[in-house]
């Protein structure tokens, strides 16, 4: 890796990466690209000139006042920063999630309440925050303090995993739940479209399935008589909808963090919209999201209900 990745150019203000072929000026140090060097023939940092200093001197300088240096491209990042916003690498060597800076690899018999880690981090359970700043905006009608109390429970997984997405763009991250029970987990973050949508899904790839286990059991009805579930061309079919259903699972494993984070943004939007008092925001905010175990049991209800009229459907047609 170029130790000027992360840097700009300052000739085409173009951030520097580890394929860039670039030439320093022999008296400053000041890093460019090649072509923009030999496009002015010549160093065009003539303040360091003026000045006596060199480029690196310079840098240090200014990066001092930046904020956390990531330690894969070496970009110094915002003093709230949890991944860089050049590389998407997490800045855990230099985050420090308590009031005090705490050495991650001692150990602490005392018990110090400061010693917690979660995926990595050093954080203090009784920063709610996690150490971002709480009125860094998310969008320009939402903070990570509306995040907070809209998200409820498991915070700080929530935490880093918006910041990360609202930094870099990234939409993919894993939520192992979904690997099993999707349509569950939308239903506990009251996120009732996904939950229904899901179960309506499944239901309907479960119709081979439903058929042939109908033929086995010699339940007589027209679709069982009129289909060869011995086929090979059913049990394809049967095969297909089965690898339908994991490739649904296996994509909200992916998604489904991306799509709760649409979900908050777009839910403290209205409600901002529509509410003018601070602690009315704040409580619609908080009942609006959070999660439900309540919820779980109504799409469980309707789950057994659309699988069930699945299977009178088939029987009775």
């Amino acid at each position: 890796m170029s130790r000027f990745t992360g840097s700009e150019c300052i000739i085409c203000n173009e951030t520097f990466n580890d394929n860039d072929d670039i030439v320093v000026c022999p008296e400053c140090g000041t890093p460019y690209h090649r072509e923009c060097y030999l496009k002015e023939n010549k160093c065009v940092n003539t303040k360091l000139h003026e000045e006596n200093k060199s480029w690196s001197q310079n840098q240090d300088e200014q990066n001092n006042k930046a904020g956390k240096k990531c330690s894969h491209c070496n970009l110094y990042n915002k003093e709230h920063a949890i991944i860089c916003e050049n590389c998407g690498e997490p800045l855990v060597d230099n985050l420090n999630f308590g009031n005090e800076k705490q050495n991650m690899n001692n150990a602490n018999p005392s018990g110090n309440k400061y010693n917690n880690n979660f995926a990595g981090f050093n954080f203090d359970p009784d920063d709610k925050y996690c150490g971002i700043d709480p009125e860094e905006a998310i969008n320009e009608d939402v903070n990570f303090s509306d995040a907070v109390d809209f998200i409820g429970s498991n915070t700080p997984y929530y935490l880093i995993n918006f910041k990360r997405m609202k930094e870099t763009g990234k939409k993919i991250s894993l939520n192992i739940i979904c690997i099993f029970l999707p349509q569950f987990y939308f239903a506990n973050r009251k996120m009732w479209l996904a939950s229904i949508a899901t179960i309506l899904l499944m239901s309907i790839l479960y119709v081979p399935s439903c058929i042939y286990t109908l033929a086995y059991l010699e339940e007589s009805n027209i679709i069982t008589n009129s289909i060869d579930v011995q086929s090979r061309a059913f049990e394809m079919i049967v095969q297909l909808t089965n690898y339908a259903m994991m490739g649904i699972r296996v994509i909200t494993c992916l998604f489904a963090n991306w799509l709760y984070y649409r979900h908050m943004l777009k839910k403290i939007k209205t409600i901002k919209n529509n509410t003018t008092d601070k602690e009315q925001t704040k409580a619609k905010i908080q009942k609006s999201g959070g999660t439900s175990f309540f919820f779980i049991l109504v799409a469980l209800a309707i789950q057994m209900a659309a699988i069930g009229a699945v299977t009178w459907i088939l029987i009775n047609i």
